[in-house]
């Protein structure tokens, strides 16, 4: 037998741990509040038509990247659209794995379709290759918190009627009918942005699109000339979002200067849009953020220390440089601290998918970086709640703990680790994937609120609801 043989064949023979089995009993879910316990009951998910994407579009070699639903009007059916990518060999990897994975290549192009589910999509876009951030789950890596949470950018939002697709980190952004598949606006490389001259002996302070308030002025040969000279001078891309709330869309974009460890050493922006695409507002931000909400006609930007920083204000006039000149708003900004942390005797997670907000009335819902397994309970798993309160700063925290069947395995045995990459031995465990609200109407006929979790695992997303009463207690 050779070598490669024998490490294979002790690998997949490893003596399993007693219990083990890591499958979570969503029958037996609670929400903890303040040492009150509240079980959680399994619910559809909340827009039916969203959670069955139309797979009847995929050939072999195709798989879904984003999938967004647009309600139908008078009657007509919901209009599904979906970015999906396509290879032209698909490979049969770890087939002992449990349950078996298919791993396809590395996608060679990506499409935008949509229409009615059926048995072919009414209309179809190349979008060539995007650089799409996908969430793929939780892993159980160790004994200390994660300190560290990538957000997402996002590659399909809706926007009323309309769709507003993402074509990648560094590409535009474009408004879309979901009918037709045309392109209503299109905001191009919304990442142009530098800082340039203000008056006499002061460099390096105005934030504008190529560093120029002019630049909303420039004809064609002088918008590519400068997009020439940009280029040479700075490194730019979208880092999160974009967001879509009631009156605004909200993204923050990434600037640096090309060379070495370029995303180590960039600032960050939040760029304000109107619902139409035009750019309203630009404000330097002073940390990288890892995740965009808009609510209440502002914007929260959590950090990645678990802080959040809230901007109160900004203009309603086109942004000089992307439009029309004039005068700029100055934007609030005002930072809540993060909640104190108790350290936790346990496993912890790490979660790769972009983390869920929810903007309740006053308050915003978010889920904190790193569930956990505690030690002395390894059949069962912890995911973290917390609360905003967004006029005084206090900040909550609360678990969803999820009964597993048996034990967890502990981290040094269910994954494998090289330089490049991991590789887990067991089956993934869960996070919290999204945050929902819908009504429901109580013994009395009223309609009250409550709040939808989806909690992700390898098996697709559980859907777990709250009571209004529930609700109530998270909004105080």
């Amino acid at each position: 037998m050779s070598t490669l043989a024998l490490v294979a064949a002790l690998v997949l023979a490893r003596p399993q741990e007693p219990n083990a089995d890591p499958r979570l009993d969503f029958g037996r879910a609670e929400l903890v509040i303040e040492g009150r316990r509240f079980p959680l009951v399994e619910v559809a998910a909340p827009h039916a038509a969203e959670s069955d994407a139309p797979v009847a579009w995929l050939a072999d070699g195709q798989w879904f990247v984003d999938h967004l639903v647009v309600p139908g009007t008078a009657g007509d059916p919901p209009l599904h659209v979906a970015i999906v990518a396509e290879a032209d060999e698909v490979a049969e990897v770890e087939p002992r794995s449990r349950p078996p994975r298919r791993r396809l290549r590395e996608p060679e192009r990506h499409v935008l379709l949509g229409g009615p589910a059926g048995a072919a999509p009414a209309w179809r876009s190349d979008l060539g290759v995007l650089e799409v951030v996908v969430g793929d789950g939780a892993a159980l890596l160790g004994a200390h918190q994660p300190t560290r949470a990538t957000g997402a950018r996002l590659a399909l939002e809706r926007v009323g009627a309309h769709v507003l697709v993402a074509t990648g980190e560094r590409g535009d952004l474009l408004l879309v009918d979901p009918a037709s598949g045309a392109v209503l606006r299109r905001l191009d490389r919304p990442w142009e942005i530098e800082r340039g001259f203000v008056g006499p002996s002061v460099w390096n302070v105005e934030l504008a699109r190529f560093g120029s308030t002019s630049a909303g002025e420039l004809d064609a040969d002088g918008l590519a000339a400068a997009r020439a000279a940009h280029d040479a001078r700075r490194h730019g891309w979208i880092a999160l979002g974009p967001t879509v709330g009631e009156d605004r869309i909200a993204l923050v974009v990434a600037h640096a200067a090309p060379g070495p460890w370029v995303r180590e050493r960039a600032e960050a922006a939040l760029l304000e849009l109107d619902l139409a695409l035009v750019p309203r507002s630009l404000t330097s931000l002073p940390s990288p953020p890892r995740a965009v909400v808009v609510v209440n006609g502002g914007v929260v930007l959590p950090l990645a220390d678990g802080s959040h920083l809230c901007v109160e204000y900004a203009s309603k006039d086109a942004l000089r440089g992307f439009g029309p000149a004039s005068d700029d708003g100055r934007a609030r900004l005002r930072w809540l601290a993060p909640p104190a942390c108790d350290p936790h005797d346990a496993f912890w997670l790490l979660d790769r998918s972009h983390a869920p907000r929810l903007a309740l009335s006053h308050t915003l819902l978010h889920v904190p970086a790193g569930g956990y397994v505690p030690r002395s309970d390894r059949a069962r798993v912890v995911l973290r709640l917390g609360t905003i309160a967004l006029v005084s700063g206090a900040a909550r925290e609360y678990a969803l703990e999820l009964p597993t069947l048996g034990e967890v395995g502990t981290p040094t045995r269910n994954f494998h680790r090289t330089r490049d990459t991991w590789r887990l031995l067991e089956p993934r465990l869960a996070s919290i994937a999204r945050l929902a609200l819908d009504d429901v109407v109580d013994e009395g006929g009223e309609r009250r609120r409550r709040l939808l979790v989806g909690v992700a695992t390898e098996d697709g997303t559980t859907w777990l609801a709250t009571t209004p009463e529930v609700l109530a207690l998270l909004e105080r």
